[in-house]
């Protein structure tokens, strides 16, 4: 497996486990899997909403992978499909920059 230069992995809080788990399987030294984390240092200390957003893009627009984990509360509440509370698009699409 290639090394994942700079990637931002997007996941909500329930999904930390899963995180953890890849972060896991780079430390392994019998697991191919490798990827250079490119998460935030530290909490945002901000309620604003636009500032919590800008911070972030700015974060991914510096990546050169972004990784979504989708877990089953965010699945099971259909945001997959597009008819949950998010915006989500039927689909996902992957690839590098």
């Amino acid at each position: 497996m290639a090394d994942l230069a700079r990637t931002f992995v997007s996941f909500s809080s329930a999904d930390k486990g899963r995180y953890d788990l890849m972060c896991a399987w780079k430390a392994h030294e019998h697991i191919n899997f490798n990827f250079a984390d490119f998460q935030l240092d530290e909490a945002i200390n901000s309620k604003t909403f636009n500032y919590i957003k800008s911070v972030c893009a700015a974060k991914v627009r510096r990546a050169d992978t972004f990784v979504l984990l989708i877990g089953n509360d965010v699945y099971e509440d259909g945001v997959c499909e597009g008819r949950g509370r998010g915006r989500g698009r039927k689909g996902l699409q992957t690839g590098r920059r």
